[in-house]
């Protein structure tokens, strides 16, 4: 292939971000000077050109977890998370780090028991969802960027750790089981002042945050099996995709089109849609992971039989120009 594959020393799961400014709205990923697109394999952390002709590994984990949950870079910090399973049932730990985009001077900032490594950073503040104790007892908490000053945003135990956290402005987005033992997506202001629920009714369940774009906020349910949308400040729920898709993949929207990932009953498709839900087209039958888009080219990799990444792709928003990068094996 003649990708230049080096090592340096730094992390990784699968979502991706490109260097350079931060991603607030739901870890989806950015364009920057240096078109850097850094993507996760298990353990490892990696730097690939956008053109893919130089692949760069920043860091392993050592053994000290066992897959990266997300990732965000701001300005020349890369901040991660590491999952660990510990003990006979499987207790979930999670880790968050940062370290330079050059992979040098890597630091902890938090350790939590999470079900899962979600977090949105926003300026000097971090935010997540905090497992007190293990009590699997969920809270809404801001930490500075710096690992100091750790602030309780939702004192209450009905944060849903699974699902992405969105900030933008000065809200925080996220899901959560409402008195009515409902599914609804809340925002809760940046300080902890205001805390509303904004979506009522539709007995929705399996609720992940997706993205948040020109004043709506979409997510995928599993039942029904399907991706929405609802305004920022609330109001009806407007069905973008009638059926299954990947609520765990990354969707990107960009000039009014969202790409996505479909279902497995689907075979893991890539498509994209308006996002009034017309033109729904269908851009690959490969089974794929879409990791970034990135000046009209998405980048994905392909899982094999065993549904594990083994190729890694790109293909232009059209559907054209469908390229193997290079074999994720060859990454190890």
């Amino acid at each position: 292939m003649g990708k230049r594959i080096s090592t340096t020393v730094v992390i990784l799961m699968l979502i991706t971000v490109l260097a350079g400014c931060l991603q607030q709205a739901s870890g989806a990923s950015q364009v920057s000077e240096e078109e850097w697109i850094y993507f996760p394999f298990w353990d490892k952390l990696y730097q690939m050109k956008t053109d893919g002709s130089e692949i760069i590994q920043l860091m392993n984990s050592d053994d000290s977890f066992d897959y990266i949950g997300r990732v965000s870079v701001q300005e020349e910090w890369i901040y991660y998370t590491g999952i660990r399973h510990i003990g006979e049932e499987e207790r979930s730990v999670t880790t968050l780090y940062r370290m330079k985009t050059n992979g040098a001077q890597k630091e902890d900032i938090y350790e939590t028991e999470m079900t899962s490594g979600n977090s949105a950073i926003s300026g000097e503040w971090i935010y997540y969802c905090d497992d007190v104790d293990g009590t699997y007892e969920f809270f809404l908490t801001k930490i500075r960027i710096d690992g100091a000053e750790k602030t309780i945003l939702t004192e209450c135990d009905d944060v849903t750790g699974d699902s992405n956290i969105i900030v933008a402005g000065d809200w925080i987005y996220y899901a959560a089981y409402a008195a009515d033992y409902e599914q609804s997506i809340y925002r809760c202001s940046t300080d902890g002042k205001v805390n509303e629920r904004l979506s009522y009714g539709g007995n929705i369940y399996g609720l992940n945050l997706l993205s948040l774009y020109k004043d709506h906020i979409y997510f995928g349910t599993t039942n029904p099996d399907r991706m929405v949308k609802i305004s920022i400040t609330g109001g009806a729920i407007q069905v973008v995709v009638d059926g299954p898709i990947d609520r765990s993949a990354e969707v990107f929207i960009v000039d009014d089109w969202v790409y996505f990932i479909s279902g497995w009953e689907d075979g893991k498709r890539i498509y994209k849609v308006r996002t009034d839900g017309t033109e729904k087209t269908k851009l690959s039958d490969d089974k794929s992971r879409i990791l970034s888009l990135n000046n009209g080219t998405i980048f994905y990799t392909i899982l094999d039989e065993n549904d594990e990444d083994a190729y890694l792709y790109k293909i232009g928003i059209d559907g054209k120009d469908r390229q193997m990068i290079c074999e994720l094996k060859d990454l190890h």
